[in-house]
């Protein structure tokens, strides 16, 4: 019996033997044709490659007419014009107007947060409001018509009346929130915002940036007819006369004041105001001292212009004062 066992067991330890080399052999099948078609792309690959002793040769096997055919396609997917996806680009609409809607809520709960910090700390704030909106109409008109943001930078200002830099960023802000949009003039108008400016000019002598960008928004606010009645009746053209005659020799402030002067005098009575208290004649001094500026000259051709325009008396005055 133990003979038996012993060769029953010889035999089944054969056959698995057996059976393990057929399964290597098989598996060696598949690396020996991988291994032999590497080896010919190898050998097509080198006889492509021209001999450099021999000088540049060309594959024999390449067909010419196949290779400009390819290239040819090659060249006319490339010349193809890509055509937008519309999807894509609404969803990139969306995706902005969803990015601005966000900045504008967070940019007016700093602004509420300035009310209660120190003063010093109030122009970092505004700096930031300033880079948001400067430069841009979309933010410029959220921000002006967002709940009660124009009555904030307000406040701020008559919080901090005597801190000349806060001051001036709030003209700035005023500025570029009355650059294009008109329904932000009248918002600022009506908030407090021109009363603030003009506060701002009389107050702070310097720093001559302040009184450049009250004196720009001034100009911006004025391009509105109703803005144009709360100057006249806020004192504005007072103010105006001021700075004329303080800073007679500032370009930006000519400028803006050219601008202030042009829109106040398309209403008569403010041009006879405007004659009385001799800005005319303030203006049409301040063109011969930069007669390379266009933009001045521009401003102040059309602060001419409107003053002959609606009051006679006016032409005489700048006729004296050098306007021919």
């Amino acid at each position: 019996d133990r003979n038996v066992d012993g060769k029953q067991s010889r035999q089944q330890q054969g056959n698995i033997k057996s059976e393990e080399e057929k399964l290597l052999r098989q598996s060696k099948e598949p690396m020996r044709d991988i291994r032999a078609s590497t080896a010919a792309s190898r050998s097509g690959l080198a006889k492509s490659v021209p001999n450099r002793e021999s000088g540049p040769s060309r594959p024999a096997a390449v067909n010419e007419k196949s290779r400009s055919q390819s290239v040819a396609n090659v060249a006319k997917m490339f010349s193809q014009k890509q055509q937008p996806d519309e999807r894509r680009r609404s969803l990139t609409r969306l995706l902005s107007a969803r990015s601005m809607s966000n900045k504008i809520p967070k940019m007016y709960k700093t602004l509420q947060s300035a009310l209660f910090t120190s003063p010093n700390l109030v122009p970092n704030v505004l700096e930031d409001c300033l880079t948001l909106i400067h430069d841009r109409p979309d933010f410029q008109f959220d921000l002006g018509q967002h709940n009660n943001a124009v009555a904030t930078v307000v406040k701020i200002m008559q919080r901090c009346e005597a801190h000349a830099k806060v001051q001036e960023l709030c003209c700035a802000i005023f500025r570029d929130l009355c650059q294009v949009h008109d329904e932000n003039r009248i918002k600022v108008a009506e908030e407090g915002g021109l009363q603030g400016v003009l506060v701002a000019l009389l107050t702070h002598e310097k720093p001559m940036e302040l009184q450049c960008a009250g004196m720009h928004a001034l100009a911006n606010l004025s391009l509105n007819f109703k803005c144009k009645e709360l100057i006249a009746e806020l004192n504005g053209l007072e103010v105006l006369k001021t700075c004329l005659q303080v800073y007679s020799s500032d370009l930006e402030l000519l400028t803006q004041a050219s601008r202030v002067t042009a829109e106040m005098a398309t209403i008569p009575p403010h041009s006879r105001a405007l004659a009385a208290l001799g800005i005319a004649k303030a203006v049409v001094k301040g063109m011969p001292q930069f007669p390379g500026e266009l933009l001045l000259q521009l401003h102040a051709c059309s602060a001419i212009k409107s003053l002959t325009e609606t009051y006679e008396v006016n032409r005489g005055q700048l006729a004296s004062a050098g306007a021919n």
